[in-house]
């Protein structure tokens, strides 16, 4: 019957192949072959895969009965790598669904026998059978095989490429060991299989024994010396016959293992060193390994995938090594980063509180003993704390006034601290200590050659204190030439080194100190009174110590202090008696004198509480034990302690007027300028009749 091809459509394929079915079975192989060249070109061109293996199968059967064993041999492999391509674009967990259609895995086990059918046999159907035997035999029940011998090097090729593909995806090293072992041994029949690699210190180790059962043997016994040789030559070793053979002559475990084969091929390391890292060892011991000869070159491909598997696991062995290590160190150095982190939070907390207290004891320093090096809470040393207070950040020059000893070094100090230039040099020099011919080269500098003994050119200080504080003391000692010159350094801020043509800028505060009447030496001539109005911008009056008698005990404990400090022995104290004996004394020499006497009772004394009796004060001006010296001495001190505290009334009384000239008579402001209280301002003023 003719089917046609008209109005099958899709469908064309099939009925082409059901048409070449029908003449098959009328007997027209002509006509069959025809019709199922004619389904496969029809499903190529529709791309119907599904039809086309089929075709491709009836075809090969057909030429099977034909007795065209290459035809057949080459139709089956074409419809096989149909269905291989299309099984491997499933996922893996469907491939084995797929090859467990029973037309797909008859066609795929008749790709390694292929039978001619006998003339006298009957025909079968060319359509794939779904209940039919595995091979070509299926056609016909009488049929033998057309040939049988080693796979095809194709075949091998493609169960290595199956292989591979299944070695690839195990990453586990002893695993993988255990499926190289097991392919290997399936792919020879062989009996024992094992992977034998080269250790650490460079001694054979023998991985995943397996016996032919699929089994692991617990205990591995094979021919050491074999394996070390294919390790060491490189070469592979494969013997039939194992006892007859005479490179195994001095094996004694083929011996004592009964081995009958071996083969054993080696494992070489991917280039470019392409060292041997281990051997693929293989035997049998009770029959002889019929295919080891013939598929040797299959295990010599096979042992380079297996190489390649094993480095590339062993890559990706390190790599999670490292990478647990990297994991591990960054979980220690988070770890030793929050410890840091807690550690540093708690030492900011720490910090915070220490600048805290730090910042209390400063100010209370400071209610205490104000400045740093200035001892006392008296009036008058309140006083001058708050005027320094006011004049620390104006960069005017200063006038620091006071009786010798009073400390107006240290007042001049305290404002250069407290001023914003701490940071740069506080230079001092004494202008009555100086000769007249050397003072102006100390203050101004000089140029090579300017006179006798200037091998040099000198900076002087007021270029050495540049953006500093230079302190002038006893500047009423000063000559009057200099006078002069240094009004000219205070009115243009230039210097001029002695011998030298060129002026030079200066940035240096000026504070000048004396103990003498500058007002009374103007009048008498003896100081420049331009200058004096240069200087006497702001006046800091440091009063001398018998006017604050309140401040003793404090200088007294500061001393005692410091002495301790300094001299790295242990703190002393003051006796009661010793103490009211120190608070009794006039002091003409202030607190320079009062340094100097504890100094020395401090050293005298050997005990931790001075007494009385090691107080020595100066004879001449102390209390003298003698009644009548007694009264001569305190009649004596009276006048000066008046005439003192009568100067010291007229210096406020001046310090008042100039504070109203200066704040155009606003009393609130000429009291804050000198740091009075308002109600105290108002009575000074009521006092000295100024309103």
């Amino acid at each position: 019957a003719s089917l046609g091809d008209g109005g099958f459509g899709e469908h064309a394929a099939l009925a082409e192949l059901v048409r070449g079915t029908i003449a098959h079975t009328a007997g027209d192989e002509d006509a069959a072959r025809r019709a199922l060249d004619s389904a496969i070109d029809l499903a190529r061109e529709a791309a119907l895969r599904e039809h086309a293996w089929q075709a491709l199968d009836a075809r090969a059967r057909l030429a099977a009965a034909q007795g065209s064993v290459a035809t057949a041999r080459r139709d089956t492999e074409a419809a096989l790598a149909m269905l291989e391509e299309t099984a491997a674009k499933l996922p893996r967990d469907l491939r084995e669904v797929f090859w467990d259609d029973p037309r797909r895995r008859s066609l795929r086990q008749a790709h390694t026998t292929t039978v001619a059918v006998p003339s006298g046999a009957p025909r079968a159907s060319l359509l794939p059978s779904v209940t039919g035997p595995a091979t070509a035999a299926r056609l016909t029940s009488g049929a033998t095989s057309l040939y049988s011998g080693p796979r095809l090097a194709e075949d091998r090729l493609a169960r290595i490429l199956e292989i591979t593909r299944d070695l690839a995806t195990e990453h586990d090293v002893p695993r993988l060991l255990e499926r190289v072992t097991q392919h290997a041994v399936a792919l020879l029949g062989a009996d024992r299989g094992m992977v034998v690699l080269v250790g650490d210190r460079g001694e054979l180790e023998a991985h995943a024994a397996r016996i032919r059962s699929g089994d692991e043997e617990p205990h591995a016994r094979f021919s050491r010396s074999v394996a070390e040789r294919v390790v060491q030559s490189g070469e592979a070793v494969v013997t039939l016959s194992a006892r007859d053979d005479a490179r195994l002559a001095e094996a004694v475990s083929v011996h004592q293992l009964a081995i009958q084969s071996i083969a054993c091929v080696p494992i070489r390391g991917a280039p470019p060193l392409g060292r041997t890292i281990g051997a693929l060892y293989l035997e049998t011991r009770a029959r002889a390994g019929q295919r080891f000869d013939q598929e040797l070159p299959t295990l010599h491909a096979f042992a380079d995938q297996a190489a390649i598997a094993i480095e590339n696991a062993r890559l990706l062995a390190e790599n999670r090594e490292r990478a647990d290590q990297l994991a591990r160190a960054n979980a220690e150095l988070t770890a030793a980063h929050d410890e840091v982190a807690r550690l540093l939070g708690k030492r900011t907390e720490q910090l915070a509180v220490v600048k805290r207290d730090l910042r209390q004891v400063r100010a209370e320093l400071r209610g205490h003993f104000g400045y740093a090096g200035l001892v006392g809470t008296s009036a008058p040393m309140r006083r001058l704390y708050a005027l320094i207070e006011r004049v620390k950040d104006a960069d005017v020059p200063v006038l620091v006034t006071g009786e010798s000893g009073t400390g107006k070094e240290i007042v001049a100090r305290a404002v250069h601290q407290a001023g914003p230039r701490v940071r740069r040099p506080f230079l001092g020099v004494n202008c009555g200590a100086i000769p007249e011919n050397l003072l102006e080269s100390e203050l101004f500098g000089s140029v090579k050659g300017a006179f006798t003994g200037a091998d040099r050119d000198r900076r002087g200080l007021f270029q050495e204190a540049a953006g500093g504080t230079l302190l002038l003391d006893e500047i009423g000692e000063m000559p009057h030439k200099m006078q002069a010159g240094l009004l000219r350094v205070l009115q243009d801020g230039r210097v001029r080194p002695v011998g030298g043509a060129r002026e030079e800028d200066v940035d240096v505060r000026v504070i000048a100190a004396t103990h003498r009447d500058l007002s009374a030496m103007v009048a008498e001539g003896r100081f420049r009174e331009d200058l004096f109005y240069r200087l006497h911008v702001v006046e800091l009056r440091v009063p001398p110590l018998r006017e604050r008698g309140e401040d003793i005990p404090l200088l007294i404990d500061h001393f005692l202090s410091l002495y301790a400090a300094r001299y790295r022995r242990d703190r002393k104290t003051l006796a009661r008696d010793a103490l009211r004996k120190l608070c009794a004394f006039p002091w003409p020499g202030n607190v320079r004198q009062l340094e100097h006497v504890l100094l020395s009772a401090w050293l005298m004394s050997d005990r931790t509480e001075i007494p009385a009796e090691d107080v020595e004060l100066p004879a001449a001006l102390g209390p003298s034990p003698a009644g009548g010296e007694a009264r001569r001495g305190a009649h004596a001190s009276k006048p000066t302690r008046a005439s003192s505290e009568a100067e010291h009334k007229a210096a406020e009384r001046e310090r008042i007027l100039g504070a109203l000239a200066a704040c155009d008579w606003n009393r609130v402001a000429a009291a804050k300028m000198i740091g009075v209280p308002r109600r105290t301002f108002y009575r000074r003023l009521k006092e000295f009749g100024i309103l």
